[in-house]
């Protein structure tokens, strides 16, 4: 799945990054992350001033925000620079080796696989 499908099938309107996600309030029941496959922290009903976070608009809304509880850590940074490569990248050949080389990443910390790349 591109990133592209990604964005349409999780978020019809929101913003949505590879480990960050801000939705409209309860408009998903969660969220895997793009890079580990990992459920998001989940923080719901959160008030957003105007042009806060990711600034999709400039008056006050509620929002969920979801985030990758391994997001800070120094292997899912890795991981998370192949998948952009991955998505970037213009052959398959590419597409292929960067995707073992990741799902090497993650069974070697014991995540899930991505949901998709």
């Amino acid at each position: 799945m591109n990133a592209e499908s990604w964005r349409r099938y999780l978020f019809a309107h929101g913003w949505m990054g590879y480990d960050r996600f801000i939705t409209p309030v309860r408009a998903r029941p969660g969220v895997p992350c793009r890079v580990c496959g990992s459920a998001c922290a989940e923080q719901r009903d959160r008030f957003a001033p105007p042009d806060a976070d990711s600034g999709l608009g400039r008056q006050p809304w509620l929002h969920d925000r979801f985030e990758c509880p391994h997001r800070h850590e120094g292997w899912h940074h890795e991981a998370r620079a192949m998948v952009e490569a991955i998505e970037a990248a213009a052959d398959d050949a590419t597409r292929r080796q960067l995707w073992a080389r990741l799902e090497r990443l993650l069974r070697a910390r014991g995540m899930p696989a991505p949901p998709g790349a």
